[in-house]
């Protein structure tokens, strides 16, 4: 069943669940910050936990969003955590930045909500104003769909989207290395037979795209 809203979704949203959150996706926050990026932008910022993360480690770090009441929950939730992020309420296909502002642009969560088009213009939108796009989605091993309307693709059907941008682009695009959804495996496992299998099963996976 869909969730109305995205204010609604982040309503139950504490301190505590981002911080476990972004302990789910440590491996992705670490491969962000191995690039050495000096100013980043994340797009979809949803609770703004990981901006607020990264921008102990980066010193120009913005954070975006087309929901008015997403933002000031953003904002709420790291309060004296994040003087460093600057949170703006934007379009995400019209992104109110100059071409190449940021070293990176990223996302969790973000892209696995809209179509194959959808996600084609937002790509170009990003490259646009970064060097480089990172970004997370839940993986086809994921338990379930959170939100209502995710597309739960394999690392290939994610490629097949994208690989438009490989003549001038390196598109990599796998499963995490080291996935710590252990909350959501629990789950998992309660509805299956085969608990190696889950155990074994990567629930997200990371895309890279950087400019030749």
């Amino acid at each position: 069943m869909e969730i109305n809203s995205w204010s609604t979704y982040y309503s139950n949203f504490s301190r505590l669940k981002t911080i476990r959150n972004n302990f789910v996706h440590s491996y992705y926050l670490f491969k962000i910050l191995k690039e050495k990026p000096k100013s980043v932008l994340e797009v979809g910022c949803g609770t703004g936990s990981q901006s607020s993360l990264l921008s102990y480690f980066i010193k120009d770090v913005y954070a975006i969003d087309n929901n008015v009441k997403v933002i000031k929950m953003a904002k709420n939730l790291n309060k004296g955590r994040n003087g460093r992020v600057k949170y703006i309420y934007a379009d995400a296909f019209n992104l109110p930045f100059e071409n190449n502002r940021f070293d990176l642009c990223f996302s969790q969560g973000f892209f696995e909500h809209f179509s194959n088009k959808e996600i084609l213009s937002l790509c170009k939108e990003q490259l646009r104003v970064a060097n480089m796009l990172f970004f997370s989605v839940p993986s086809d091993n994921y338990f379930g769909k959170d939100f209502g309307n995710e597309r739960l693709l394999s690392p290939k059907e994610w490629y097949e989207i994208l690989h438009k941008f490989s003549n001038d682009y390196k598109i990599d695009i796998r499963y995490y290395l080291f996935d710590l959804g252990i909350g959501s495996k629990i789950r998992m496992l309660k509805k299956t037979k085969s608990p190696v299998q889950i155990i074994k099963k990567p629930l997200h996976i990371i895309g890279k795209i950087v400019k030749k």
